[in-house]
């Protein structure tokens, strides 16, 4: 049976096209958030409204990067980097359209510059009904024949400015689930550096102690950062999650 695919899948379709070539790493980690899964419940039962998780991933995403420029930035050439002067950054946002789950795009501006509850705003915002993901333009855009849309998303990776407005300058995506079985979601990276969060594991041990770790997939860019920079990011990012609670 041939089935007619929603033409929004577009998005993603074309997003893809743009990664090949790219030379990236993978590091899988998985991290305990054992104390700051407990804080933000005990959040969460005073204030249903407070921080969550994807919150606390990505305020530690930006103040984690504002220590790491190197890896804030887009390559514009053989032997020269751009060094975005924000953090913006792009996380798609599945929404039910006609019917069906699609995702859309969206990006928290400055993100370097917010506060944990400023964040958590913006990303309740775009899970919201109020958002809306597509404007009229981005609409007919859509509607382009597809070597159209890629010729000028291909262009856009040459612009820095128009590079930070289509994709933001780093990348987080979430899967969002609590399970006792492991999941490192890879994507198709794009960006200097993007970061997927994947479930989050709760184990107990035979004294009863639980522990509860989360997931994480770092894809960087290796024309850009080599190894053993990338896990020193990881490494100073994995201790400002942890203590995130304690700030």
């Amino acid at each position: 049976m041939i089935v007619k695919e929603n033409h929004l899948r577009r998005m993603v379709k074309d997003a893809i096209s743009l990664t090949n070539g790219k030379s990236h790493y993978f590091i899988f980690t998985e991290t305990d958030i054992t104390g700051l899964f407990s804080s933000i419940a005990g959040q969460k039962e005073m204030n249903p409204e407070s921080p969550g998780l994807t919150g606390y991933l990505v305020k530690s995403l930006a103040d984690t990067l504002m220590e790491f420029p190197e890896l804030n930035c887009m390559r514009k050439g053989e032997d020269t980097i751009y060094r975005f002067p924000n953090i913006d950054v792009f996380m798609p946002v599945e929404k039910e359209t006609e019917g069906e789950y699609i995702i859309y795009p969206s990006i928290i501006r400055s993100a370097e510059k917010m506060t944990l509850e400023e964040i958590n705003k913006a990303i309740q915002y775009f899970r919201s009904s109020d958002f809306e993901p597509l404007i009229g333009i981005e609409k007919l855009f859509l509607k382009l024949p597809a070597f159209l849309r890629r010729a000028y998303l291909r262009h856009s990776l040459r612009s820095h400015d128009r590079y930070r407005t289509i994709f933001g300058t780093t990348s987080f995506s979430s899967v969002g689930k609590v399970s006792n079985e492991r999941m490192w979601p890879v994507g198709n990276p794009l960006r200097c550096l993007e970061l997927y969060a994947g479930n989050t594991v709760e184990n107990t041990d035979i004294a009863g102690n639980k522990t509860i770790k989360i997931n994480l997939v770092f894809a960087i860019d290796h024309t850009i950062a080599d190894g053993a920079y990338g896990l020193r990011f990881i490494s100073n990012f994995t201790a400002r999650l942890q203590n995130a609670a304690n700030n």
